[in-house]
């Protein structure tokens, strides 16, 4: 598994980091999402590819920014 830490900057609240963290909970039982509102991060800690990551997101309704692994 990798850790990888995501700006999403459109995540402006508790209610938007759910979401996030249960559109992953929904492709992955594995997958570890945690999110930090005030900095606008999410970190994943998972086996999904970068695109993967990103679809994901996209996919709940927020536009991903910079990613780095940690």
């Amino acid at each position: 598994m990798y850790t990888y830490k995501i700006t999403v900057e459109d995540m402006i609240n508790k209610n938007c980091g759910e979401q996030i963290r249960e559109a992953f909970e929904e492709e992955s039982e594995t997958a570890v999402v945690t999110y930090n509102v005030a900095k606008r991060v999410v970190l994943v800690d998972s086996d999904f590819s970068v695109e993967d990551i990103y679809q994901i997101i996209e996919e709940a309704g927020f536009t991903p920014g910079d990613l780095e692994l940690v």
